[in-house]
């Protein structure tokens, strides 16, 4: 029965759009096309329950090697303001190294009610507060900020080719990608 609710149980990402967080995630890719695979595939949503909005996709990072956490985290948009909670939450979990790394911006991740693989490809470490965007929430801009973060996934062949097969789609009529 367990099994069958596993398959069931899905939520869209929208569930967990929160601001300013933070949801990081770490895992043992070492190219871009391995953790795009993973995450286009399906095969992340699988084992943690939500789809992804290609809107909102996370930015990435991907080492040939392990490397410290420290300097996986470097790098990525204002890193500078959750990277010493995240890596003390790691540290508590015994991870000090990985080669892939993501992070949705304004999302806080929760497993209540979504069962989760018991043994996920990439390890979910936590949500941080992304201190500084508390000035910028009552900002008329802010609409456009959680669309995609500038980041590293942005760049990858696998969002290139959807973002090119997205621009051959036609738009029906009425439809508008402007956030409200």
């Amino acid at each position: 029965m367990f099994q069958r609710l596993f398959q069931k149980k899905m939520v869209n990402q929208d569930k967990f759009t929160a601001g300013p967080y933070v949801a990081v995630w770490i895992g043992n890719h070492v190219t871009e096309d391995q953790l795009d695979d993973y995450l286009f595939s399906g095969r992340f949503s699988d084992e943690y329950r939500f789809r992804l909005d290609e809107r909102r996709l996370p930015e990435s990072c991907v080492e040939s090697a392990p490397k410290p956490l420290r300097d996986l985290v470097n790098g990525f948009s204002r890193y500078q303001k959750f990277q010493d909670e995240f890596l003390s939450r790691a540290a508590e979990t015994g991870i000090t190294e990985a080669s892939s790394m993501i992070v949705f911006h304004f999302l806080v991740y929760s497993t209540h009610e979504l069962p989760v693989a018991k043994q996920p490809e990439m390890h979910f470490i936590g949500n941080f507060w992304f201190e500084g965007f508390e000035q910028c929430l009552s900002s008329p801009l802010n609409r456009f900020l959680p669309l995609v973060p500038r980041g590293r996934a942005n760049n990858s062949p696998a969002f290139q080719r959807r973002r090119e097969s997205d621009a051959n789609e036609k738009v029906p009529k009425g439809r508008s990608d402007v956030p409200r």
